[in-house]
């Protein structure tokens, strides 16, 4: 991994490219270059300078600063990961029971949108309603939050036909 001044030109050369998946794929070159040797560009101004014209407007920085957040994020998976496996998903299996006593309503009219007083109840005495708020929250920061479990599910038989991949969901598929 060495900093590359003819492939890091390229780079500025290519995230001015008409084609998006190129300028696209640049932009993410860019950032990571500057990500692994910042103190490098210093050493060449006609470089900093390149960067500096592409800047004007200020897109640049945003789209930079976008793909940094993005990167982020992905580094929280497998801490996100870790916890649905070690805390989330072990507390809704030990709540499974309380769980097999409702009525879900799915057997009754599915216009309904009412809310079952009894599901507040048993969510709140058992700690479940925490864990599927903390995992909500989550999912409203941005987090993949269905990745860890997808990931286990996607070995069941029923995702080896590509086809079930596209199913909506439908009681009669259940």
């Amino acid at each position: 991994e060495c900093f590359d001044t003819r492939k890091f030109s390229w780079l500025l050369d290519a995230v001015t490219h008409a084609n998006t998946q190129v300028n696209q794929r640049a932009l993410v070159g860019i950032a990571f270059a500057l990500l692994f040797h910042p103190t490098r560009l210093s050493l060449y101004p006609e470089l900093t300078a390149r960067l500096s014209l592409l800047n004007e407007d200020g897109s640049f920085g945003k789209q930079l600063n976008r793909i940094y957040i993005e990167l982020l994020r992905s580094q929280e998976t497998e801490k996100i990961d870790k916890k649905m496996r070690e805390e989330i998903i072990p507390e809704m299996m030990r709540n499974v029971n309380i769980m097999r006593n409702m009525k879900f309503g799915f057997e009754e009219n599915p216009e309904e949108n009412d809310l079952n007083p009894d599901w507040e109840k048993a969510f709140e005495s058992s700690g479940l309603g925490d864990k599927i708020r903390e995992m909500n929250e989550l999912q409203l920061e941005g987090a993949d939050v269905y990745m860890s479990t997808f990931a286990q599910l996607k070995t069941y038989p029923f995702f080896k036909e590509p086809y079930n991949w596209f199913y909506p969901f439908d009681m009669h598929h259940s």
